[in-house]
C-alpha cells in the first residue's frame, strides 16, 4: 500500500516537473544589455532583422508607462499618476490646450533623479515593479507567438535590477565600448542637450563596463569600428545563440526560470500598489 501511494504521488510529480523543464527551456530568453551610449540599440536592431529573433524593448516599456496617453492602455501598470503625485507638476511639459494630463518632461525628471540618489531609488520603486511585470507578460506572449524563435530582451539595467534578474535569462549578451572616454564622447554627441557633467552622472549611475563584461556570456565590442564590422560581431553572437538554443539542454536554467517566474508573478500581484 505504501508503495502504491508512493507511486501515485511520484509519477504525477515527475510528469509535472518534466513539463516544467520543457516549458522553462522554451521560455528562457536571451538578455541583451550594455552601458549607456555603447550601441546596444543598434545591436538590437541588427538582431531584429533576423526572423529567428524577437525583440522585447524594456526601454520602450519604461517610456510607455510614463506616457500620459497610455494610462488606460497600461492600466495599473501605468506609473504616470504616481510619479506626478510624488515628484510634483514641475516635471511636466507645458500642457497643450485641452490636455487633461501633460506629458512628463523626461529631461527634467532625469535632472532630479541623477542629482539625488534617494530620489532615483524612489523612482525605481515606482517603476521597476511595473516594468518587470510588463516584461514578463510579453516574454510569455512572444514565446507563444513564435515558438520556434528566440526571444531577446533588450534591458539596459539587467545587472542593476538585482542579482536574481540574470537567472531569468539563458544567455546574456553585453554590448561594450572601450575606453570609457569613447562612451562619454558618444553620449555627448547623441544628447546635445546634456552638459558633460550630466553625461558623466548618467554613466556613473550604471555599473561599469568592466563589471558588465565580467558577467556576460558573450561580449559584442563596439569600439571605433564601422557598422559592417559591428554587423560581423553581431552575426557571431547570433550563431552562438542559435547553436546554444538548438543543442544545449539548459536544465538548471529551466528550473531557475520556472521557479523565479512563478515567485515573481505571485510577488508582483501581492505587492504592486
Amino acid at each position: 500500500t505504501n508503495t502504491n501511494d508512493f507511486l501515485r504521488m511520484f509519477f504525477p510529480r515527475l510528469i509535472s516537473f518534466s513539463l516544467g523543464l520543457a516549458i522553462g527551456s522554451a521560455f528562457q530568453p536571451v538578455g541583451l544589455t550594455g552601458g549607456i551610449a555603447c550601441g546596444k540599440s543598434t545591436v538590437s536592431n541588427m538582431l531584429s532583422q533576423s526572423n529567428r529573433f524577437t525583440i522585447i524593448d524594456v526601454d520602450k516599456i519604461s517610456h510607455d508607462i510614463l506616457d500620459c496617453t497610455k494610462i488606460s492602455e497600461y492600466g495599473r501598470d501605468s506609473a504616470y499618476l504616481d510619479i506626478v503625485r510624488v515628484f510634483g507638476r514641475n516635471i511636466l511639459l507645458e500642457p497643450s490646450k485641452g490636455d487633461l494630463h501633460p506629458q512628463i518632461d523626461r529631461s527634467k525628471l532625469g535632472d532630479v533623479i541623477f542629482r539625488d540618489p534617494k530620489k532615483r531609488r524612489l523612482l525605481n520603486q515606482l517603476t521597476h515593479t511595473r516594468i518587470l511585470r510588463c516584461m514578463l507578460k510579453r516574454m510569455v506572449m512572444e514565446h507563444f507567438r513564435s515558438p520556434g524563435g528566440v526571444v531577446v530582451v533588450d534591458i539596459p539595467l539587467l545587472f542593476e535590477a538585482g542579482f536574481w534578474m540574470k537567472w531569468l535569462f539563458g544567455y546574456i549578451v553585453v554590448v561594450a565600448t572601450s575606453p570609457s572616454s569613447l562612451q562619454l564622447k558618444r553620449l555627448q554627441s547623441r544628447n546635445l542637450e546634456l552638459t558633460p557633467d550630466q553625461c558623466q552622472q548618467r554613466i556613473s549611475s550604471q555599473y561599469s563596463i568592466e563589471s558588465k563584461v565580467s558577467k556576460a556570456d558573450f561580449v559584442v565590442w563596439n569600439n571605433e569600428i564601422t557598422l559592417a564590422q559591428l554587423q560581423d560581431n553581431v552575426l557571431t553572437a547570433q550563431e552562438k545563440i542559435l547553436n546554444l538554443y538548438t543543442n544545449w539542454s539548459r536544465t538548471l536554467g529551466c528550473v531557475s526560470f520556472v521557479w523565479m517566474y512563478a515567485l515573481l508573478v505571485a510577488y508582483y500581484r501581492l505587492m504592486l500598489p
